[in-house]
Parts: C-alpha cells; structure tokens; sequence
C-alpha cells in the first residue's frame, strides 16, 4: 500500500536532480528517454523504491522519491551509471554526463511534498517548452490514468504507443492530498508560491530572485531582517519559506539562520 506522509517517515522523501554537463544534452532524443524510463523502472524495483513524481527537461532531471533506508546514493549512482554507459555507447563518446554527485532535498512536509510534486511537472511550462498536461516525458499521465483506474503507462502523453515504457509511480499520496485528480491539476495549473530546488548554475543570481520574491511575499525589507524578529515570528516566516519550495541550504544563505534550526522547526 503507498504511504503517507506520516512524521516517522517524512524524510525519507526526496527530491532529486541529475543535471547535465554544459552544453551536452542528457537526452538527445526520444530514444534516450524511454532507455532512461526503462532503466528507472529497473532500478526503483531493484531498491524497492517509491516514485511519486518525475520530469525529464533536456539537460536535467526531476525525481521525487520515497527510499525506504539508506539506499538512495546507491540507487541514484546505479540509476546514472547505467544510462551514461547507454548513452556514451550510443553516440559515440566518453567520460561524463551528469555534473558531479546528484543534488537531493529532504522532505519533511505536506506543504513541501505537495510544492515540489507541483515544480516537478510545471518545470516543462515554466521553462517555455510547452502546456505541462501536454508534456510526454513527466508523470502527469500517470496522475490523470489513476484517477480513471487505468493500470497504464505513465510517461505517456498525445500520441504514446503501446510499446513505451511503463514507469511505476505512486499517485496515491498526492491524489488523496488533493482529493482526486481534479484538486491535483488544479493545484498543479497554479502559478502563485513555486520555487522549487535551485538548480541554477549562478547561486548568487538565483538568491537575488528569491530575496526580491519573499521580500514582496512576506513583507520584508531583506531575508536577513528574520534575524532582528522574536523568535517566533522568525520561525513562522522559515516555516512558510519552505512551504514555498524553497531549501533550507538556500534559506540558510538568504537569512544566516543555520540548516540545523531550520531543519529542526519542521519535527
């Protein structure tokens, strides 16, 4: 049975991205991607993993997880080692695809699960590809075939075939958090308090944008002005930047309130 996010087991959810190395395209064309959904399906049953949420952009991927234990490096390294030896086999090349170690947030919240699970499928929209429940390659058809009781594919989209890949991914959660398919694309189509991981390359630029974004959001001069409030009213105000998907390394940066604290405010 899917789980819940109940507080014994909330941070084993994760967000995760696998980004690309500059100017090399982690998926070239289709036939990439569906070798990826394959070798995903192949590893989320070999580390008995629960997949809430994915989105394959051109150059990095989105993975929202439940990892039962302490398997999630071994599973991501398997899961990029398998594909970046496909994909240097196929075109030709060698050495490596991804930037470094993967990057993961730890969720540890309804709010943020649900944030995430909605950056996750808008990132085709936000990024100017196109409408997300129109976008083929994330989870968004296995939301909608849930609803429908279909025990289908779900990276599909207009104009899958029979023969593409069936990924695995656990609707369940987020269609009772939202009561039902309907709640979910409406919660999804929103465009108001999405953040997300920073995935940026410039961390100083991706700061300024977030400074300025909470600063007309909760009515602050600047992030750091947190510091000079009660404790409880700084509190509040972290609860409700991580409510909007934003990290706690990034919050640690933008108010100098260490990880540790902001970690501990959501137990």
């Amino acid at each position: 049975m899917p789980r819940t996010l109940r507080r014994a087991n909330r941070a084993n959810y994760n967000h995760v991205i696998l980004r690309g190395i500059t100017e090399v395209p982690v998926f070239v064309d289709d036939e990439d991607r569906e070798k990826f959904l394959e070798l995903l399906s192949e590893s989320i049953n070999e580390y008995v993993i629960e997949l809430h949420a994915y989105c394959l952009m051109d150059n990095h991927i989105h993975l929202l997880v439940f990892v039962q234990g302490d398997c999630l490096s071994a599973f991501i390294q398997k899961l990029a080692s398998r594909y970046v030896s496909y994909y240097n086999y196929r075109h030709l090349r060698s050495g490596s695809l991804f930037q470094g170690r993967f990057r993961h947030e730890p969720i540890r919240n309804r709010d943020y699960y649900l944030s995430v699970l909605r950056y996750i499928h808008k990132d085709p929209e936000n990024s100017g590809i196109g409408a997300f429940d129109s976008f083929k390659w994330s989870s968004f058809l296995a939301f909608k075939s849930a609803s429908e009781g279909i025990n289908g594919r779900s990276e599909g989209g207009p104009g899958v075939s029979e023969e593409d890949t069936y990924v695995p991914v656990t609707t369940t959660p987020a269609l009772d958090m939202l009561r039902g398919f309907e709640g979910f694309y409406e919660f999804v189509s929103r465009s108001d308090d999405i953040i997300g991981m920073d995935i940026d390359n410039n961390s100083v630029e991706s700061d300024e944008r977030v400074s300025i974004f909470l600063s007309r959001r909760l009515n602050i001069k600047t992030p750091r002005a947190i510091n000079k409030m009660s404790i409880k009213s700084r509190n509040m105000l972290i609860r409700e930047m991580r409510a909007l998907g934003i990290t706690a390394s990034q919050i640690s940066r933008l108010t100098g309130v260490s990880r540790t604290i902001i970690y501990k405010l959501e137990y």
